[in-house]
């Protein structure tokens, strides 16, 4: 086969992205995504629609020009793969949060508005792939177009264009101004009592006590519908990176272990306490409650903090970054978290705790006590735990 009937044959994606059709839609979803949403110029289920329509055509293709796809059956991958992604985002939990998590990474923010019926614009996926695969494959009018090196720098700039843009269309959610309307449902920030939900809002007439805001970071029931912070069902994808690290924290029993051992490396990273001075990486355990009191020793480039419950920063205990941690345990379970100082301090570390006794160290020996000299002072041959301490055996 010659030359120039291969070129005739080419598979080439250049020819979808600088097609008329798809340069409008990946113009009218900028425009929608950076300058209607929330500007309520239009309702925000027309903008949030709208920027689904035209995803389904752009996202594919963008996807398929990274991956530099040379083929119908990858392009279909590509389109597949848009529609597996879309639908999890819509659906599974896990997928919100592993997205908020990779952008976090490059300094977005980013928060999902959900909406079941949005997942009929799928059905649009089909006829968005039979197009550009057509296109793509379609011959070129003259032999050797395809070798055009300004129609390949075109297309390589449509696409950076369309990559930047729609990474850029993400920053919004808690923290990050949303221009008076976060979840794009035509109504203004100050009178929706759910900013981060397009289906709950005073319009829609679903808003529990006072159609205010939920602000899931400061300690009160700002909607008045008996749910603070994390515990309030509005607040499900503020607080989901903080569920997931709460439900990941184990056990100490301060009864028995005298030494834990583990590392902030690959910690999670959604806590953060009043000393330290940085957010990093964190280990969380849940102490259980006994009738004493239980002293920590601070690990070197770690601070650690105290709270009544994981998920509830206003209920503080304790936070330092070198003193040790003395508190009562018998007051109930509490969770202490281990946090590096900054990202490069996380490494293994280990724990030192001792445990006191009710009555340890009044001088009075107790049933549960091995001795007791009046002090919990260490290294004296009576423990501050109450328990008689051995000598160090002698040296080579």
């Amino acid at each position: 086969m010659s030359h120039a009937a291969k070129s005739t044959d080419s598979f080439a994606l250049s020819r979808v992205v600088t097609h008329p059709l798809w340069l409008a839609a990946l113009a009218i979803l900028i425009a929608n995504d950076h300058l209607l949403k929330g500007a309520g110029i239009l309702p925000g289920v027309v903008t949030g629609k709208l920027s689904d329509v035209t995803g389904m055509l752009v996202a594919p293709v963008i996807l398929a020009s990274l991956l530099r796809v040379h083929s119908r059956r990858g392009l279909a991958l590509a389109h597949l793969a848009v529609a597996v992604g879309f639908t999890a985002m819509e659906l599974v939990d896990a997928a919100v949060v592993i997205t908020d998590r990779a952008l976090q990474l490059i300094g977005l923010h980013w928060v999902a508005t959900r909406d079941l019926s949005d997942l009929l614009v799928l059905l649009l996926l089909p006829a968005c792939h039979t197009w550009a695969s057509a296109l793509a494959a379609r011959r070129p009018v003259s032999v050797g177009a395809e070798a055009s090196p300004q129609t390949g720098i075109v297309a390589r700039a449509v696409i950076a264009v369309g990559l930047v843009a729609g990474i850029a269309s993400t920053e919004t959610g808690p923290g990050v101004s949303c221009q008076g309307d976060c979840d794009q449902d035509g109504v203004p920030t100050e009178q929706d009592c759910n900013d981060y939900d397009a289906n709950v809002s005073s319009d829609a007439g679903n808003c529990p006590g006072d159609p205010t805001n939920e602000d899931c970071e400061d300690g009160s029931d700002n909607d008045g519908d008996g749910a603070t912070d994390c515990d309030d069902d509005d607040c499900l994808f503020a607080c989901a990176d903080t569920v997931t690290a709460c439900s990941l924290e184990t056990t100490i029993d301060p009864a028995n272990d005298t030494i834990v051992v583990g590392s902030t490396l690959g910690g999670s990273w959604a806590l953060e306490g009043e000393c330290g001075g940085a957010d990093a990486p964190e280990v969380i355990y849940r102490v259980l409650s006994s009738d004493g009191v239980v002293r920590f020793e601070v690990p070197d480039g770690h601070a650690l903090h105290a709270r009544r419950q994981c998920d509830d920063t206003f209920s503080a205990l304790a936070c330092s970054v070198d003193e040790s941690v003395e508190l009562d345990l018998k007051s109930g379970d509490f969770t202490l978290i281990v946090e590096a100082l900054d990202a490069l301090e996380a490494s293994d570390f280990e724990l030192v705790l001792t445990f006191i006794p009710t009555g340890c160290g009044d001088g009075a020996l107790a049933e549960t006590e091995e001795c007791d000299d009046g002090n919990n002072v260490a290294d004296d041959g009576c423990a501050p735990s109450c328990k008689i301490e051995l000598p160090e055996p002698p040296g080579d």
